[in-house]
């Protein structure tokens, strides 16, 4: 039975096959109509969309995806062909220079580097100190000394014959200070006398008071212990005046709130007003002794110490004893450099270098 069958199958579809034979050879051979030389049409079910064209595209020219395409970074307006320019660099901000730097002092600490103008209230005056570039205030560091800057100048040295106490020793004199100099603000104290000394000889006792009873010699050994010096006339005048030609530098007379004079003793150093340019107690209090060999005639000079046979040496200022004509700027007195008065003190001075 099973045999049957499969010949019946084979017989059936042999004759079947004979049937359709000729219609696929027919169906084989016969030209699709409108159909492209060799061209092999996939089925219609299997066709794949062909992408859509881009507008203005050119030719031959491939057109990526719209999901895959990249974004172009603009191009920077006017930016030169070729050019790359380098990232920022975030600088730190430079700090500023300091205007009017001054120079460093080895020997002392800077109290104020500009002069006060309500001290030095004369406007070129401050420019000329300002110009040396040396620090206006300033504290020497073996003594403790506050020290002012003089700036370089010219002035008259002297008296006009029309002033009221004049003596013949005051002939006026033209004097050019050179170089800048540094000279104390007050009287040397006693403090600063038995700090450095070791001893107090005063009569009128007070740390903050004068040192007086002490001869141009004692002095000199305390300059050459403390790497100062005493000022010259000319200097001493110079900061005396402080650019004025009156009698005083508070004026053509003074005061006694102005100036210890005709008094019973010393006061405080540094108690009264200061004059234009800082020092205080120039005018009276106790004398001072200057560098120089006293002489009568004065003559013009530049940063001049006199000189003669004589050996006393130069007085300036007045004392606490005298009267107004005798503290004037230009008033003059001498000593022998041994002799030790309880009338005479003094201040130091020194060169900036």
């Amino acid at each position: 039975m099973a045999e049957f069958q499969r010949h019946n199958a084979f017989e059936y579809s042999h004759s079947h096959w004979k049937l359709i034979k000729p219609k696929l050879a027919e169906m084989l051979r016969a030209k699709p109509a409108n159909s492209a030389p060799k061209t092999v049409s996939a089925p219609e079910g299997w066709s794949a969309p062909t992408p859509p064209k881009p507008a203005n595209s050119s030719p031959e020219t491939v057109s990526a995806p719209a999901a895959l395409s990249a974004p172009t970074p603009p191009k920077p307006a006017n930016s030169s062909p070729k050019t790359v320019s380098a990232p920022v660099v975030l600088s730190a901000p430079t700090p500023p220079k300091p205007a009017d730097s001054k120079l460093a002092l080895d020997w002392c600490d800077v109290v104020a580097a500009d002069p006060d103008p309500a001290v030095v209230t004369d406007a070129a005056a401050r420019a000329r100190m300002t110009a040396t570039k040396f620090p206006w205030k300033v504290r020497d560091r073996k003594t403790g000394i506050v020290m002012l800057l003089c700036p370089p100048g010219e002035f008259m040295m002297g008296s006009p014959a029309s002033e009221a106490g004049r003596s013949d020793d005051e002939a006026q004199h033209r004097v050019t200070i050179t170089k800048p100099f540094y000279l104390s603000e007050t009287e040397v104290t006693q403090e600063v006398w038995q700090k450095v000394m070791g001893a107090n000889p005063s009569m009128f006792n007070g740390a903050s008071n004068p040192v007086e009873h002490v001869s141009w010699n004692d002095c000199q050994k305390f300059c050459q212990s403390s790497g100062l010096r005493l000022a010259t006339e000319s200097e001493w005048e110079y900061a005396c005046r402080a650019g004025t030609t009156t009698a005083h530098s508070f004026g053509a007379s003074i005061t006694q709130r102005q100036a210890n004079f005709g008094s019973g003793g010393t006061v405080a150093c540094g108690s009264l007003p200061a004059n234009q340019w800082g020092f205080r107690e120039m005018h009276g209090n106790v004398w001072e002794w200057c560098e120089d060999v006293y002489q009568a005639t004065a003559s013009s000079a530049q940063d001049a110490v006199n000189g003669n046979s004589s050996s006393n040496r130069v007085l300036r200022g007045g004392a606490w004893i005298n009267d107004s004509s005798s503290v004037r700027s230009s008033y003059r007195s001498s000593n022998s450099p041994v002799n030790t008065p309880y009338l005479i003190g003094f201040r130091v001075a020194r060169a900036p270098l």
